[in-house]
């Protein structure tokens, strides 16, 4: 009997237990798949690995792609295109923001105006027009070729030929002060600093130079460079003494130096990021997040007023705005339609009205409906935001 009793107060117990856990749902385990956004540009637009920059008053930038500039303003983000029979190389923006130089795959660069109205053709060069600059005094800018660079009045007029000159100009910088042009050559072991009459000032014994970059106070100039896998920056004055050299472990692309005089941007061949040189401390920073669209690029501007660089991804990986105070970016492309899209690390993107058919919102694997991209992750104003405020 005894027996009998236990065996219906166990009975009892278990149904007790099984009906408070009936019901109740084992703890989740598995994460969600990750979620993330893909713009559908490889077959829908042209390269845009293309030279780039900002306008002087912060109100707009430059793009371009292999046949056409590209004028934006940030207000309306409806852009002016600047048909162009050739492949331009490079792109820079007078001093007071009313002109704009072009050049590339001719011997002839283009000046134009603000609104991309050609205001006069700039011919005589001996092959295509491999780099452009501006005299900071805006009383000048440069256009540089096999073998020689022109100077030019503001107005297009030729000043002078500065000629012969070693070989293809790979990189060109016009001092602060605007008295002195800094040459790094395409197939040569030295950079040059000539004065704005073409006398030689100082030839610097480098290592395999790709781009220099004065100082702030005009006295002194950077050379990136490198030789076998391993590059760095130089600091030299112009007198040929080394003030300081600064290795790094990779072969260094472009230098420019930021606002300030104390950081320089630095870019590096094939997968590095683009890093920070801090010249005070010698401390190095660079942006990982970035590295898998970035690299190898062919331009670097910097915004007038904000921490922010503009530059190009190759290939065809559109355009970078880098805030190299905080690290946010926001990664930018185009399509022939003048539709753009621009997106952070986050998945948070804006977009003009008809650009929505070139993104793809996958869940893990699963591509997801565009209307869950948008409603999670559509933030209006957000280019103009990250470039304004």
């Amino acid at each position: 009997m005894k027996q009998f009793k236990t065996v219906i107060i166990l009975f009892i117990l278990y149904c007790l237990l099984s009906c408070q856990t009936r019901g109740r749902k084992e703890p989740e385990n598995k994460a969600l798949p990750p979620e993330r956004l893909v713009i559908d540009f490889e077959k829908k637009a042209d390269r845009q690995d293309k030279p780039a920059a900002f306008f002087p008053d912060g109100k707009g930038f430059i793009t371009s792609t292999v046949s056409s500039l590209q004028l934006w303003d940030i207000g309306t983000m409806k852009p002016k295109e600047v048909r162009l029979r050739w492949y331009p190389f490079a792109v820079a923006v007078s001093p007071d923001g009313r002109r704009i130089v072009v050049g590339g795959y001719s011997r002839t660069a283009l000046l134009l105006d603000r609104d991309g109205k050609t205001v006069r053709s700039l011919p005589g060069h001996s092959s295509h027009v491999s780099n452009l600059a501006y005299s900071p005094t805006n009383k000048f800018f440069v256009t540089a070729s096999r073998g020689l660079c022109k100077m030019w009045r503001p107005n297009g007029r030729l000043l002078k030929t500065l000629h012969p000159l070693p070989s293809w100009i790979f990189d060109m910088d016009i001092s602060p002060d605007g008295g002195k042009i800094g040459l790094a050559f395409n197939d040569s072991s030295r950079l040059q600093v000539l004065d704005i009459s073409g006398r030689k000032i100082v030839t610097i014994k480098e290592d395999y130079v790709r781009s220099v970059a004065f100082a702030a106070d005009s006295k002194s100039i950077f050379a990136g460079s490198f030789k076998g896998l391993k590059g760095a920056v130089r600091h030299w004055d112009l007198k040929g003494k080394l003030i300081k050299a600064y290795p790094m472990t990779d072969i260094v692309e472009r230098i420019r130096l930021l606002q300030g005089g104390n950081l320089l941007a630095i870019e590096f061949n094939d997968h590095q990021p683009l890093s920070l040189l801090n010249l005070k401390d010698s401390s190095l920073r660079g942006f990982p997040t970035i590295t898998r669209h970035h690299y190898v690029t062919h331009s670097l501007s910097r915004h007038p007023e904000k921490k922010i660089i503009l530059t190009c991804a190759w290939p065809s990986r559109g355009y970078l705005f880098l805030n190299y105070e905080t690290g946010d970016y926001l990664r930018f492309f185009h399509f022939p339609s003048g539709d753009w899209v621009a997106w952070d690390g986050e998945n948070r993107f804006d977009c003009s009205p008809g650009a929505e058919k070139y993104i793809r919102f996958y869940r893990g694997e699963a591509v997801q409906p565009y209307e869950q991209a948008r409603a999670r992750y559509y933030t209006k104003g957000l280019l103009k935001r990250f470039l304004q405020e």
